[in-house]
């Protein structure tokens, strides 16, 4: 009989049966069904089990937990469906009552008790839509990783820091148990900035080269050591270095540090070039992370002083169990450049009819409304950035403000809200012509006012512009930027100011990252952030990355959000189709782990994806992209827990061939033999006996097959004296389910029972010791065990598990062949509960592919569990049985199975709380 378990961690709401019926009865029929169900109850299968099961799980004594007399009412069994299906499954399996308990139940009782059961937990309506609802769920850290290397292309992994994700069913993308936490909110932070520090290339085109000073190669230069390659900053003061700049340019200047925090403020630090600060930076990275702080700057060509500067010592000898001292400690100094084409002019060098004032070697000032003008001669035609360093003597309630010229029409407005103590950088961008061009630099908004009745309002504002440099055409070096530059930057085609530029790439790159259309509002929004950041006097490029940041920490990137489309007439109330957008994602975190791509994308605008054919089509191209060998390692890793192998430690006394290569080799195997019946498109029984597999040199020494020589994966038809063939019997497999000095019978009859049969036990009672910590038992293994299973705590169980563990015995702890544990031979015989008998593995493997539909109904329960992000339901039976069914007409194809999964209705449909 094939049976269907489902493991919810919620207890199921009590059901009423008459509503489940079909066709829908009167309430008085309700009633009535309702009263024929307790007489059933109460005159049939209550003496059942007073006679055979009171006497453990009842009122005086309930082994296992378990008391059937508290299920007074047949609703109370159907509202604990997990349980009773367990208890249907003992009973039909012959473990209930145990072996040697009397009176023991007849056939006819049996039949008659477990089909009670199966028909009271059975009472479904098939022709009802349930599709059940998902928790909204964060991405998890491997589906944040390959997120933002799909979107970005950055290939690192930033998740590495996060803290680890919880597991529900075996899967850890399980809406239910995938938390927030405030840890996890500061690594997000904290990624996003590593993430646009590595995506947006700050120093324009370059990238030019990059010298960088170890802490140990600067403890001449100031502070003191720190560990091995740190430099610390005890006090307030710089350390630096002298470096060489051999042509005038744009430079990235970098310090890689963190802090000892203390006190009510983080760490705060400067960057400076001989003694002029270019910027300050809070520093809340630790000694747990240190983070990079950068700057660009345009530089003539000379040797200057790159100095970090510690602004806030402080130390509280009073701290008591505080942290009482804060430092600054820099690990790393790096000077990237020249990174761009820079010709640059001093504005005091202009000539005297310029205009404005010399300003004591830092300038020329405009003290009224006007501009300094002079001509600029562009070499090649082609887009421009125009890069102004300026500040202001501000006065008035708003900052002075900018105007850029080109042959007389102004190109872009800028607020320059620096001070002559910090200067910035303030960037238009141009389209020009070749040959000479008249380029004017304006005040716009003088202000003067000594008599205002508030002092905050009194005074003189005016602009000084201190250097003006041209770069460009951008044309000639877009393309040579990194690529995830130009993922994020819109390209040279798009003409327009940089607040165009920056809309369009925050539009663009805000559709993927949500993985739909952004709306007007969230582009606004980003938008928001871009100008404020610009009119602090960041360049472009900065307050690009500012604004991709917020991209990156938004719920809309962070979380797979579903909200369904418009109710459907056809369907019940609270139930909606998922729109087009979150079907590409659903399809796209099933398979890929990781956003749609551009052809997903495409068919969601053209509303293709609401068609299941098309579902179906998608989903068979996608098991063929590269990127599939994400689902092949995350959900074949963790069904059939070979990610476990990382964890497993044999002994090396008794295993001394076992290491890490060997390790890699055993996973390997069995990632690309579960790959190969993803790609080839075979049926999935070929995890079970397949006669083929991938080996290299040594996997194959380890097994004895001759033939396979070097470090290369490969194909190999197994000869039929093998011993080997499908999942069980590979290496992988049989290490996970062993301990480090021995074989486990019971891990791997456990194994089978939970992972291949789907027919899981519950866990030991508290009170039974392992079996090494029981020093009356003697002999082999096998005798062991059996002396061990006479606890009457433990025999149901064992009479299970043990079995088929056992027959696998020839394999040892690593996974090779055996006749013999020591002097004894290995007995790899055995008799299932149900009397089936078997001599050796080939035998166990037969009896398990006897069992077909058992292995593909859990596949298949598996599958849909990892591909909708939630355990599945007593409802989810309708969708698995339709799908075992449409399977078992179709070869038993791994792509018909993801297909008929991809096209259910618990795939392409959510149910809403209220129906709204």
């Amino acid at each position: 009989m094939i049976r269907v378990r489902y493991r919810s961690p919620r207890l199921i709401a009590p059901l009423i049966l008459g509503l489940l019926l079909l066709p829908r009865p009167s309430r008085a029929s309700e009633q009535g069904d309702a009263a024929a169900a307790a007489e059933e109850y109460r005159s049939r299968i209550g003496p059942l089990l007073e006679t055979y099961c009171y006497s453990c799980h009842g009122d005086e004594t309930q082994s296992a937990d378990l008391n059937l007399q508290s299920y007074a009412e047949v609703a109370s069994i159907a509202s604990d469906r997990d349980r009773w299906e367990l208890i249907r499954s003992f009973i039909e399996d012959g473990d209930m009552p145990p072996a040697g308990v009397e009176p023991r139940p007849s056939g006819a009782e049996v039949d008659e008790l477990s089909g009670w059961i199966a028909a009271t937990l059975s009472q479904i309506d098939c022709n009802l839509v349930e599709p059940g609802n998902v928790t909204l769920r964060r991405l998890n850290r491997a589906e944040y990783d390959y997120t933002v290397r799909d979107l970005l292309g950055v290939d690192f992994q930033p998740a590495e820091e996060f803290p680890a994700d919880d597991v529900g069913y075996g899967f850890d993308n399980i809406g239910d148990v995938l938390t927030l936490d405030p840890l996890l909110l500061e690594k997000y932070l904290e990624a996003a900035e590593e993430i646009t520090r590595r995506a947006i290339d700050i120093a324009g085109p370059g990238p030019g080269k990059t010298v960088g000073y170890d802490g140990r190669l600067i403890r001449d230069k100031g502070g003191r050591p720190h560990g091995d390659d740190d430099q610390i900053l005890a006090s307030e003061g710089e350390l630096g270095i002298d470096h060489a700049f051999e042509t005038d340019g744009r430079y990235v200047l970098r310090a890689r540090v963190y802090g000892d925090q203390a006190g009510d403020e983080p760490v705060r630090m400067a960057i400076r070039v001989d003694g002029r600060t270019l910027r300050e930076f809070e520093v809340e990275a630790t000694r747990r992370s240190r983070m990079t702080y950068e700057v660009p700057v345009a530089l003539k060509a000379g040797t200057r002083r790159v100095a970090v500067a510690f602004l806030n010592d402080y130390y509280d000898e009073d701290a008591g169990e505080r942290p009482a001292d804060r430092n600054l400690i820099v690990n790393r100094l790096e000077v990237q450049g020249p990174t761009d084409p820079v010709v640059s002019k001093e504005v005091e060098s202009l000539d005297d009819d310029a205009g404005g004032q010399l300003y004591g070697g830092k300038g020329r000032l405009l003290a009224t409304a006007g501009e300094i003008s002079f001509r600029h001669d562009f070499e090649a035609e082609g887009e421009y950035r125009i890069r102004v360093v300026a500040f202001a003597q501000q006065a008035g309630p708003d900052p002075a403000r900018l105007g850029v010229k080109f042959d007389g029409e102004t190109v872009d407005v800028l607020d320059v809200p620096s001070s002559e103590a910090e200067p910035g950088t303030f960037e238009a961008r141009v389209r020009v012509k070749r040959g000479k061009r008249a380029v004017a630099l304006s005040f716009l908004n003088d202000y003067y006012n000594q008599d205002h009745p508030d002092e905050a309002l009194r005074g003189d504002r005016n602009l000084v512009l201190d250097r003006v440099e041209f770069v460009g055409p951008v044309e000639s070096y877009y393309h040579a930027l990194p690529e995830s530059h130009r993922r994020v930057i819109a390209g040279p085609a798009l003409s327009g100011s940089y607040e165009e530029v920056a809309h369009a790439s925050l539009r663009r790159l805000a559709n993927r990252a949500y993985r739909r259309p952004s709306t007007p509002e969230e582009v606004e929004g980003l938008m928001g952030l871009f100008r404020m950041v610009r009119r602090d006097g960041a360049s472009f490029e900065e307050a690009m990355r500012v604004a991709v940041q917020a991209i990156l920490v938004s719920p809309n990137f962070l979380f797979r959000v579903e909200y369904g489309s418009a109710p459907d007439p056809g369907l019940p109330g609270d139930v909606r189709p998922l729109t087009d957008w979150e079907l590409a994602s659903r399809l796209s975190y099933f398979l890929w782990s990781s956003m749609p791509d551009e052809e997903l994308f495409r068919a969601a605008f053209e509303g293709r994806l609401q068609d299941p054919g098309e579902l179906a089509r998608q989903a068979r191209r996608m098991l063929q992209d590269p990127r599939a060998s994400r689902f092949i390692e995350r959900f074949a890793g963790q069904w059939l827990q070979i990610q476990n192998l990382d964890a497993v430690a044999p002994d090396p006394d008794r295993f001394p061939e076992f290491d890490d290569e060997l390790r890699r080799a055993m996973r390997r195997e069995t990632e690309l033999f579960f790959g190969a019946i993803v790609r080839e498109d075979r049926s999935v029984l070929d995890l079970l006996d397949a006669d083929y597999t991938f080996l290299n040199d040594r996997l194959a020494t380890h097994y004895g097959i001759p033939g396979v020589e070097g470090p290369e994966f490969r194909r190999v038809d197994l000869p039929g004296d093998a011993r080997r063939g499908g999942v069980l019997t590979q290496a992988s497999i049989l290490t996970i389910t062993s301990n480090p000095t021995r074989t486990s019978p019971v891990k791997r009859g456990k194994y089978i029972l939970d992972q291949i049969l789907g027919s899981p036990i519950p866990p030991p009672p508290p009170d039974v010791p392992e079996l090494e910590e029981g020093p009356e038992l003697a002999g082999t293994l096998r005798q062991r065990m059996e002396q061990h299973s006479t606890n009457p705590s433990c025999a149901s169980c064992h009479r299970r598990m043990d079995p088929l563990g056992f027959g696998l015995e020839n394999f040892d702890a690593v996974g090779r062949w055996r006749d013999s544990d020591g002097e004894a031979p290995i007995d790899a015989s055995g008799t299932l509960p149900g009397g089936d008998s078997f001599a050796g593995p080939g035998d166990l493997v037969a009896l398990l592919k006897a069992r077909a539909d058992d292995f593909a109904r859990t596949l298949a329960e598996n599958l849909m569990t990892y591909a909708l992000g939630r355990g599945l339901e007593y409802y989810d039976r309708c969708a698995v049985d339709r799908i075992l069914a449409d399977l078992d007409g179709h070869d038993s194809r791994f792509g018909r199975l993801v297909a008929d999964i991809v096209t259910s209705d618990a795939f392409r449909m959510r149910k809403v709380e209220g129906g709204n």
